[in-house]
């Protein structure tokens, strides 16, 4: 492994002395190179990236050292002289950057305790604010709420304008039922001009664990202003004014988030919204609709055993009020036969008396 790793140096150094001007640096200048690793895909570097994730995602974290010092003694031996600072920090970038890659991959794939492992090696490398995103990422995922806030806040506090944590931070803290220092992360993000709709959003859920539902659904629609497509903002909404009885409302928004995003739990949703307005037609169709969508699928499978379990409770109550209806009915307006005997009976008491 090592003497491929050393070829692999000794050709990127030939690479980078001959192309050191495209970097805009004379020969010989010892200025920091850019950390941009995407301009050194035609120099051979990137296997060499890949090499050492794959040793460090085996705990043997020396390997990355060893490649920087065999780098450092071929550059002593070069002619002109490079920068090897600019090099260890375009190699380090490099093999980070692989290792996060890898580590959403485990994330995705489910392999929160592989993915941990990789990210504990990576700050063994570095003690960087990405490392530490990573770090609280992980966590998140394996909702590890307190190690995740430590994470992030440690990648705060190295690098204050480190606004990736930010959101992730409040998300965590809101995990946390602490939502008045998610508050205040709050308004640190909007003081670093971050993005205005995430920002928003995250707000407007804050505002939502404080029960001030006016505040959350003002942000909310300002969120929905910037976007008219944002269906996280028409969800959200839509469970804001569920909250407060607003399930007219609720079902505008609940019919919009359905156009853009089709899915079970949104019908799901507006059934509940119909239901607790007393529309039990519309709210018997929208759970036929989710048994049909869901069966055999067995991703909704419990999804599919509710909405059947409330397709016949619908249909009873429906086959209780018509039953309703029909006895109140016969109560109210005798049957028609009877009204016609009765007139029967008062023409002929009226043709006798004439007699």
């Amino acid at each position: 492994m090592k003497s491929r790793i050393i070829c692999m140096l000794l050709s990127l150094c030939l690479a980078t002395a001959t192309g050191w001007a495209e970097w805009g640096a004379p020969a010989g200048d010892t200025m920091s190179l850019p950390v941009d690793s995407s301009r050194l895909e035609g120099y051979g570097v990137l296997p060499l990236a890949d090499l050492a994730a794959d040793e460090v995602a085996d705990d043997t974290a020396d390997f990355f050292s060893f490649a920087l010092d065999t780098a450092e003694e071929v550059l002593q031996d070069s002619l002109p002289p490079l920068p090897t600072d600019a090099l260890h920090a375009m190699l380090q970038d490099m093999v980070l950057r692989t290792c996060h890659e890898r580590i959403e991959q485990l994330l995705m794939a489910g392999h929160f305790e592989e993915a941990l492992a990789l990210s504990d090696s990576t700050l063994e490398l570095a003690e960087t604010p990405g490392n530490y995103y990573y770090q609280g990422l992980v966590n998140e995922c394996m909702a590890a709420w307190r190690q995740a806030e430590w994470a992030y806040s440690k990648a705060i506090r190295l690098q204050a304008d480190y606004i990736d944590c930010y959101l992730p931070l409040i998300r965590v803290l809101l995990n946390l039922n602490r939502p008045e220092e998610a508050m205040i992360w709050c308004d640190r993000y909007f003081d670093l001009d971050g993005s205005q709709s995430e920002g928003l959003l995250y707000r407007s859920r804050v505002f939502a664990m404080l029960n001030e539902y006016q505040e959350a659904i003002a942000d909310i629609s300002q969120v929905i202003s910037l976007d008219s497509t944002n269906t996280a903002a028409y969800r959200l909404r839509a469970l804001y004014r569920m909250e407060t009885g607003r399930y007219p409302d609720a079902v505008d928004d609940l019919s919009q988030l359905l156009r853009y995003d089709p899915r079970p739990e949104w019908y799901a949703l507006r059934a509940d919204c119909y239901e607790a307005q007393g529309l039990t037609e519309l709210a018997l169709q929208e759970n036929e609709r989710i048994v049909e969508m869901t069966d055999g699928k067995q991703d909704y499978g419990g999804l599919h055993d509710v909405a059947q379990a409330q397709v016949s409770a619908l249909r009873r109550r429906l086959s209780m009020q018509s039953q309703d209806v029909v006895a109140e009915n016969v109560i109210r307006f005798p049957r028609v036969e009877s009204d016609s005997v009765m007139l029967r009976i008062e023409v002929v008491s009226s043709d006798e008396n004439e007699k």
